[in-house]
């Protein structure tokens, strides 16, 4: 391994993705086509927790434990998102040059104070 090969490999590194992130994605449970104005108030909560992807599988889960949507979704809180390293060292990058994201510049000029077409009326 030499030395000059390093930067290569990171940068390799940072800019693609594993080969396995490119296979298709199978979920665990198929979904079944549903109208939601036929949902009932306790499959919709289990629906918008996501701990069904339908109403059968909504109807099964409650028949199954016994509880009511409420204590399902109350025992499985959303998970606490994970922080992006990729995300976190690009902006830590963009910190260190100087720089800022488009999204930032452009939010900074919609402000009062950096436009030519908001006037102050005394």
């Amino acid at each position: 391994m030499s030395i000059f090969n390093l930067p290569q490999q990171f940068h390799h590194f940072l800019t693609t993705l594993p080969r396995k992130a490119h296979l298709p994605y199978i979920r665990r449970a198929l979904r079944v086509e549903y109208n939601t104005v036929d949902l009932t108030p306790d499959e919709a909560l289990l629906i918008a927790s996501n701990l069904a992807y339908d109403k059968q599988a909504a109807a099964r889960l409650m028949r199954i434990t016994g509880k009511t949507a409420a204590q399902l979704a109350s025992e499985n809180p959303r998970r606490k998102p994970r922080a992006k390293w990729r995300r976190r060292l690009h902006r830590w990058l963009m910190s260190v040059e100087g720089s800022e994201s488009f999204a930032a510049a452009h939010n900074r000029c919609l402000s009062p104070e950096y436009r030519n077409d908001v006037y102050e009326e005394d």
